[in-house]
């Protein structure tokens, strides 16, 4: 299945890999923003979770359950990215075990 994603100006993306997309289902109440790292659920990652992806577009079901895409394979700039309270380092390793690259402009992290 092909899924659409968007390739904003807002530094997000970065590198060469070619990009792999998934659905995410969000439960009733949940909002996400671009840049989220988030679980399978659509919550922010922590030190112990599991990345699922990185959120293509906002999306908000708070008044109904709603779609989304995620990134699942990429290379992403990591000054754009939003990974809560999570630390730097365990999130780039989480991210990296899903083929993930977090990046800063200009080199590698």
């Amino acid at each position: 299945m092909k899924y659409d994603y968007t390739n904003e100006s807002d530094h997000l993306i970065v590198g060469k890999k070619e990009l792999v997309v998934a659905e995410l289902i969000l439960q009733v109440g949940k909002t996400v923003k671009r840049g989220d790292i988030v679980d399978k659920d659509g919550a922010i990652i922590t030190d112990t979770g599991k990345v699922f992806g990185i959120v293509t577009r906002d999306a908000d079901a708070t008044g109904a359950t709603t779609k989304t895409t995620v990134y699942t394979e990429g290379e992403f700039n990591i000054e754009k990215v939003n990974f809560g309270t999570a630390t730097k380092e365990k999130v780039i390793e989480l991210c990296s075990d899903r083929n993930i690259y977090l990046r800063t402009l200009g080199g590698k992290e």
